[in-house]
């Protein structure tokens, strides 16, 4: 193709691929192809295209469009001599206008700086093909040379079409090396910093491509080493920066498209978590500007509902904060209308991002009053602009189009989507706050909440006819409803009185006006047999959702009305417990009357859930509470409901599309019956005792214990998973009464509710509620002390789920640290129930060790992808209340730094008075340490201090030694003797201690927690993530210390520098700086230009290799046919390279791409001629090699072999390498000493069983 479409002649009539931007495009993919025979084409033609043109002088222009390209005639030189000065400057100005839109230009009046632009570029794609940072680093920096030689500083315009550079570019981001592709993307983003570049249509496209393809890595936003925890990584903020002044630089005609393509990329694949959270924090940290509509609306809520669905909580949850926080600042609101904007703020979710008294909240309302009257009025609004707000209008008319419901031809109707609900109740909380802000800036004290009541009083007309009419159609009762439980769902995070919030006071008072109203209705709802389909249970679940929300109301602003409630709680007791005692003698039950009684068992849990969250509202007086207790207790639990007939005289295609299954339906009704037990359990434990020698209670009460935990175990294999936590709640009242009777019924508790857990290792949305459950079981303190008193089965058994569970939490963090803080909470503050069943809780503690030593030694190592989600999870929780993430969801504690923590947090609150306590702590320091206290324990800590032990354990071991010795002056003697163990193996220095010893200062009184888990490792140089933050000990409430406790150590050590003399974490990575910011001395591997042909043949003729490298002048050639390791051949490559051997002979080339090889030669191969010589033809070319004069070395043991390290190698010298087998076989040794004209042999004896003698080190090829 080159001898073809690049004629190495004068210029002429023929084909020249030059001026074919079809060439040029085929030449900058294939520099960026995947595959290294198509780079290393492109590479060669590039140089035969740039050798022609050099030699020719000529002119030459290659047009981006497709047009035909200019070439001047021979000569160029002499031609730019022969024009006039007028001429010089238009042609210098046309020459600028053109090259800014070539592929491809030479004039030979600018040759020499196109060779050097041409040689730096070649240079850098060259180096790139090693794949190794420290080879390739080093040229990295000529990168910002080929920027001053491409753009034209006076005109401002591109030299060379910027697409060359993003060849490079790509070909580091597609590298398999993600050091180098972290370092080729710090290294764009940084260009628009640090140069002023001429925009382009290439880089836009280059950053909707390549960049972002890249920036979807997530091992590229890891910190750097000796980045402090917590703190932004580097890409994340040079992201920021980039994004903001690329868009800055570029017109403004070209920024709206150019983001509405970055926000769609952000939607057109998978992305991960944390790729996608510094993407949105990038875009919204771009200045303020009016460059979005609705197109880019729309494409940020797809990002919203599509990208980040399985991401993280806390992660989704501040991307979604940033991508708000971009809509804000960078919607053109005339483009927008309010409907469009209000469907977007639907798709934040509430729990985890935009929330009432939030700062983002207070920015979304500050926003909304400033651009008022600005929003596009959409097609569908009827209301003109007057004194009230646009927001306002838009607000009333959304109420009333949500209301205006047509009469339902049926009413078996569905149950209405909550997607409007949200909405509406959004938009009316909204609202609200933006009037209130508009009237505490016009400075009004007095406010009326005029608008307020206009959204509402639509909604308080339907609600106050609910009770008395019974022709409002279903649909629209459920949507007013819907609205209701929403509004009263609202809490205020600011105020912990709903009195100090006004808006929702206000709301909340307005609501409780149709309270009788509400409640008749659903009485009559839930007990008229008026639910008769399986699609009513939906409706159902809305009803009894809204009960506890109107007690709420009732208790916070509506007192007057709590005998409704009360007379409501006693008719629907009553009511759902005559449903359910219901015989039922026809063989096919009815739907209508199985609904009844799922309805009616739905109605008494939630009266049972009630009464237990609502005790202020005494609702365990009324009369019902003693029948509904009775007949809970003798119920007959995991009861079925038959599977009713479906053929019904009213049945509709409605009913036959939302029915879920039976099986769930039935789920749910034995669900319900184990809440209501639990609430029995927990309310009335003496219950049984109380009804003991009635007519209904035939069995003892052990007995009766015996048989509700036989069911519990029933209801435990037909349950789902999600179902299962009221069953958990039941065994912990039953398993303490029966492990001394039923020890092994107990144990068989254990063991069926631990394989629930462990079945459910990888469901994270019901995971940990089940873990909870779980913990509280097994680990309640009355469990734990039956079990410990009896040291029986049951003991053994809780030992063993405490090591599955220690074992779990390697694999998924935040299990320990469940397990961990409940425990402590229970032994140091148990509850009344707790302190009633024990004579001292704290007992467990001794009985149970086993969790607080281990928690003292806890630090999992985890993987890169797991240790960078809790880095920037870090980074996230560190933004405090400016990401509101961090404000509305909850806090998960499952860092592994909290199980430390809350660990030394227990230890802090222990008594030294305390006999129990300081029997405790000593126990844990024996078991700790594994050895007798005192004398034997400092022997051991003595011994483990001058061990080779990891960074940070020695430094603790040595901070010990230095206490002790100043407490106990006596044991010095025993510290010199350390000294003294093994000279020659001892790792430690008198210094280290020294070191340590300079930071006590005299001694340090109270050494706490900042001082040992952060001041001390960081004086020590350990690895930041061995650090301990006092913030996080702070932020973990699940065991609190006094208010007075000393947090803080004395001041000095947090000014010290770190000591010389401190001890390096094996594996950590140091940190490289470079301060230089152009390499000079980059040595370039050299391959003669003539002879830099592709061949067509990837196994070259071995005869032709060593000729078309022409690597070395050394006359020494290493025959390896005879090893077949390609880990051994890959260490031989790369040491006769670097020692300059002329050529490696092995038995296949095939070897070269075997990755073992690849990774031990580090492109050697690519520098060194490689021939192939089976072992079968090895005999042939020895032959042939000692008629050209090479000397024949062996490399074996004999008796007349010459050391290697006194051997003068000829000049012509053939090294025999092979395998100790064959060497060893008498056979093969006669064989080779034929042709061997000598042998040597190393001094170094390796003593293994048929051990291979590796001597590729030993020998340089400079020496002959």
């Amino acid at each position: 193709m080159a001898d073809a479409l690049l004629p190495g002649g004068p210029p002429g009539p023929g084909l020249d691929a030059r001026l074919c931007p079809r060439f040029w495009r085929v030449v900058q993919e294939g520099l960026t192809e995947r595959d290294g025979l198509c780079r290393r084409r492109a590479r060669y033609l590039l140089k035969r295209a740039l050798d022609l043109s050099g030699g020719q002088g000529g002119e030459l222009r290659c047009p981006t469009d497709g047009g035909d390209g200019t070439a001047g005639p021979g000569g160029g030189g002499g031609a730019g001599g022969r024009e006039g000065g007028r001429q010089a400057r238009l042609r210098e100005k046309l020459v600028l206008f053109l090259s800014e839109s070539s592929l491809f230009w030479w004039s030979a009046e600018k040759s020499e700086k196109l060779q050097q632009f041409w040689e730096t570029y070649i240079l850098i794609m060259e180096t790139l093909e090693g794949n190794q940072i420290h080879v390739i680093k080093p040229v990295l920096p000529k990168l910002n040379s080929l920027f001053d030689h491409a753009i034209s500083g006076e005109k401002g315009c591109w030299l060379f079409h910027p697409s060359w550079h993003m060849c490079i570019y790509k070909r580091m981001f597609e590298s398999e090396n993600k050091t180098l592709m972290k370092e080729g993307v710090l290294h764009f983003l940084e260009l628009y910093e640090t140069k002023h570049l001429p925009n382009s249509l290439v880089f836009s496209e280059f950053v909707i491509g390549p960049l972002m393809d890249a920036l979807s890595e997530s091992s590229l936003y890891s910190r750097t080493p000796g980045q402090l925890m917590g703190t932004c990584p580097p890409l994340g903020m040079r992201l920021q920066k980039f994004l903001a002044t690329y868009l800055m630089l570029l017109p403004e005609e070209e920024k709206g498209n150019f983001l509405l393509k970055f926000i769609q990329k952000m939607t057109s694949r998978h992305w991960c978590a944390v790729p996608i959270l510094f993407l949105s924090m990038a875009l919204a940290y771009i200045p303020a500007c009016k460059v979005l509509g609705a197109e880019g609306l729309h494409a940020l809520r797809d990002v919203l509902q599509c990208t980040m669905i399985t991401h993280q909580i806390l992660l989704r949850g501040a991307a979604q904060c940033y991508l708000l926080q971009t809509v804000m600042h960078l919607t053109d609101v005339e483009k927008v209308s309010l409907p469009e904007v209000s469907s977007f703020l639907l798709s934040l979710r509430p729990e985890e991002s935009l929330r009432r008294d939030t700062l983002l909240w207070m920015e979304l309302c500050r926003w909304f009053q400033e651009n008022d009257r600005c929003f596009r009025k959409s097609v569908t609004s009827d209301f003109e602009h007057g004194e009230t707000s646009s927001l306002c209008q838009y607000v009333r008319s959304l109420v009333g189009e949500y209301l205006k419901t047509p009469a339902s031809e049926r009413e078996n109707c569905f149950m209405p989507d909550w997607f409007e609900a949200k909405l509406v109740s959004t938009m009316i909380l909204l609202a609200a706050d933006v009037e209130q802000l508009r009237n505490k800036y016009s400075g009004k004290s007095n406010i009326e909440w005029i608008e307020l009541e206009a959204f509402l009083n639509p909604l308080l007309d339907v609600l106050m006819k609910l009770g008395s009419n019974v022709y409002i159609p279903t649909l629209k009762t459920d949507k007013s409803l819907q609205l209701l439980l929403k509004l009263l769902q609202t809490r205020s995070l600011k105020c912990s009185n709903t009195q100090d919030d006004g808006v929702l006071c206000f709301i909340w008072k307005s609501l409780v006006t149709p309270v009788e109203s509400i409640l008749e209705f659903l009485l009559r709802r839930l007990t008229a047999n008026e639910l008769r389909t399986v699609g009513d249970l939906h409706r159902c679940d809305l009803y009894l959702a809204l009960i506890p929300e109107i007690v709420n109301l009732c208790l916070q602003v509506g007192w007057k009305k709590i005998p409704s409630v009360k007379n409501f709680i006693l008719s629907l007791t009553n009511a759902s417990i005559r449903n359910l005692q219901e015989r039922n003698c026809e063989e096919e039950p009815k739907l209508n009357e199985q609904i009844k009684k799922v309805a009616s068992m739905a109605s008494l849990t939630a009266v049972c859930e009630i009464m237990d969250r609502k005790p202020e509202a005494h609702l365990e007086s009324l009369p019902s509470v003693d029948a509904l207790k009775r007949f809970i207790f003798f119920s007959q639990y995991n009861e079925v409901l038959k599977k009713p007939s479906y053929v019904e005289e009213k049945s509709s295609l409605c009913e036959e599309t939302t029915s879920q299954g039976w099986g769930k339906i039935v789920a749910h009704y034995v669900c319900d019956q184990w809440i209501c037990l639990r609430f029995i359990l927990n309310s009335f434990p003496t219950l049984a005792q109380e009804y003991e020698g009635t007519s209904e209670f035939s069995l003892c009460t052990v007995e009766r214990s015996r048989k509700i935990l036989e069911s519990a175990l029933e209801a435990l294999t037909i349950l789902p998973s999600e179902q299962v936590l009221p069953v958990f709640d039941c065994m912990k009242v039953l398993v303490p009464k029966l492990l001394d009777s039923a020890e092994s019924l107990c144990i068989e508790a254990f063991d069926l509710a631990w394989k629930i857990i462990s079945s459910l290792s990888n469901t994270q949305l019901i995971f940990w509620s089940n873990l909870k459950a779980f913990v509280r079981f097994i680990f309640d303190a009355e469990v734990l002390a039956v079990a410990a008193s009896a040291k029986g089965q049951a003991y053994a058994k809780i030992k063993e789920i405490i090591f599955k569970l220690i074992d779990m939490s390697t694999t998924k963090t935040g299990v320990f640290n469940v397990v961990l803080s409940h425990c402590c909470r229970s032994w140091i503050f148990p509850t009344v129930n707790e302190k009633s069943a024990l004579t001292n809780a704290f007992l467990n503690a001794g009985n149970y060790c086993e969790l607080i030593t281990e928690a003292c030694v806890c630090g999992t190592v985890f993987r890169r992808d797991q240790r960078l989600t809790q880095d920037v999870n870090a980074f996230i929780e560190n933004l405090g209340e400016k990401c509101a993430a961090n404000v509305v969801t909850e806090s998960t504690n499952r860092d592994d730094h909290y199980v430390r923590v809350c660990a030394i947090k227990f230890l802090c609150l222990l008594d030294g008075s305390n006999i129990l306590h300081k029997t405790f702590m000593e126990d844990i320091f024996i078991k700790l340490l594994d050895k007798n206290f005192v004398c034997g324990i400092l022997d051991k800590v003595f011994q483990a201090g001058f061990g080779n032990n990891q960074a940070s354990v020695k430094y603790f071991i040595e901070w010990i030694v230095i206490l002790s010795l100043h407490k106990y002056p006596q044991i010095l003697n025993k510290f010199w003797d350390c000294f003294s163990y093994d000279e020659e193996k001892l790792k430690t220095s008198i210094c280290t201690f020294l070191s340590v010893l300079s930071h006590f200062d005299i001694v340090l009184q109270n050494t706490l927690e900042k001082t040992i888990f952060y001041t001390l490792p960081r004086l020590s140089e350990l690895a930041e993530d061995e650090w301990i933050s006092i913030s996080k000990f702070d932020r973990f409430t699940d065991v609190r210390l006094p208010p007075t406790f000393p947090w803080y150590s004395r001041t000095e050590l947090r000014d010290l520098k770190p000591s010389d003399w401190s001890q390096q974490d094996m594996g950590s990575d140091s940190v490289e700086t470079d301060s230089q910011t152009e390499w000079t001395d980059v040595q370039k591997k050299i391959i003669p230009w003539k002879n830099s042909t592709p061949s067509l043949d990837l196994e070259m003729v071995f005869q032709d290799r060593a000729t078309k490298l022409g690597k070395s002048n050394s006359k020494l050639i290493v025959v390896a046919s005879l090893i077949d390791k390609p880990t051994n051949l890959g260490g031989l490559c790369r040491t006769s390279e670097i020692f300059g051997a002329s050529a490696l002979v092995v038995g296949s080339l095939h070897y070269i791409q075997d990755k073992q090889f690849q990774h031990l030669s580090v492109s050697a191969e690519q520098w060194l001629p490689l021939v192939e010589v089976k072992p079968s033809q090895l005999v042939d070319y020895l032959q042939q090699k000692k008629t050209e004069g090479y000397t024949i070395i062996g490399v074996e043991q004999t008796a007349k072999s010459f050391d290697l390290t006194e051997y003068c190698f000829p000049e012509k010298s053939l090294l025999l390498l092979g395998t100790s087998v064959q060497y060893h076989e008498q056979s093969n040794l006669k064989t080779w000493a034929f042709y061997c004209s000598y042998f040597v042999v190393t001094t170094l004896e390796i003593l293994q069983a048929k051990s291979k003698l590796t001597v590729a080190k030993v020998f340089d090829a400079s020496n002959i």
